[in-house]
């Protein structure tokens, strides 16, 4: 990653963390701190949720994975207990506060960042899914939002339409690794962010490495092909089906071009096509416009059509064109 990336990124986690540390550090201390909210309480109770949310030997570090990630909690970051519902730092705050006074371990799994029970998610019924994809969209938003999706929304409906049915919230330090699921990509967030079991990869560049497995899956939590396939069964139904089954789709996905890019809008690739299909999950309207757009003959991801069989001047030069823009783009990192 370059210099001006890493400093952009310090930037923008700098001012999140610098807003909220304080507060997120007692959010933390409270969640972290005793058996009640994240040890021998939760185990006891079986409540997996709670207790495999932290875990690992480096107290420090657990900490600070703590409190980056409280950091993408949504406003208010207020502490007077008025906020017991809704996707904020207020509501995890008042649950943990009171799950580890009283010893509750039922509020201790809504104060967790993954809030059991969705009480802690939005209550728009056009946002809210399950409290997994709420967490896992607040912490792309903050270190991967330069990937796949086009805003929050699309993540969250992405993702809800990934784990339809399947209990994928629980997530550790240590994994889930692997695996078309939220769990794996909320996971490789956490490496992205910099905060890996194994110290000696705690480094920024990290996010290019990452960023495409907590998004696109990239053959580490699942194929991309995997994911943009499983979300587009469940997205583009009906009259807007695309592919008669998923074993369909992921031959079709096959042969599409992998542009290797953060994010497409409008080239004949998969990521291209996988990026409609997230806009196509937000909304029923949305998804009259976009599901064609997910296609192998798709308007604004398709490849352009030479008006003769015939090579042009221009099909000879293009990979040595294409071979300079690379050394370009690689230079302006």
């Amino acid at each position: 990653m370059s210099t001006m990336k890493m400093l952009a990124l310090a930037s923008v986690v700098g001012v999140a963390l610098g807003a909220h540390e304080t507060r997120c550090g007692e959010y933390c201390d409270i969640y972290l701190g005793g058996d009640d909210c994240n040890g021998a309480t939760a185990t006891a109770e079986g409540n997996e949720l709670t207790a495999a949310t932290y875990t690992g030997d480096d107290a420090a570090a657990i900490k600070q994975a703590c409190i980056d990630q409280c950091a993408a909690f949504p406003e208010p970051f207020t502490q007077d207990n008025s906020v017991t519902s809704g996707n904020s730092y207020a509501c995890r705050f008042y649950h943990a506060n009171v799950g580890a006074s009283e010893a509750d371990d039922i509020h201790c799994t809504h104060g967790s960042p993954i809030s059991g029970q969705n009480v802690c998610v939005d209550e728009d019924p056009a946002v809210a899914t399950t409290a997994a994809c709420e967490d896992y969209c607040n912490n792309w938003d903050l270190f991967c939002g330069e990937y796949l999706y086009a805003d929050k929304a699309g993540c969250v409906a992405t993702c809800s339409k990934l784990d339809a049915g399947v209990p994928t919230g629980v997530y550790d330090l240590a994994g889930p690794t692997s695996g078309a699921n939220t769990a794996c990509k909320r996971y490789h967030i956490d490496v992205a962010a910099g905060h890996p079991r194994d110290p000696d990869a705690s480094t920024n560049d990290n996010l290019d490495i990452h960023c495409p497995h907590a998004t696109y899956g990239a053959g580490q939590c699942g194929s991309t092909c995997e994911n943009f396939c499983a979300v587009n069964i469940a997205t583009c139904a009906g009259d807007n089906e695309q592919y008669a089954d998923n074993a369909a789709c992921i031959t079709a996905c096959e042969d599409f071009t992998v542009a290797g890019t953060k994010q497409e809008t409008g080239s004949d690739s998969l990521e291209c096509r996988f990026y409609h299909l997230t806009v196509a999950a937000t909304t029923a309207e949305n998804a009259d416009v976009h599901c064609p757009h997910t296609a192998v003959e798709s308007d604004p991801c398709a490849a352009a059509v030479s008006p003769t069989d015939e090579p042009s001047s221009a099909s000879a030069v293009a990979p040595a064109f294409a071979a300079f823009a690379t050394v370009i783009a690689a230079a302006q990192l």
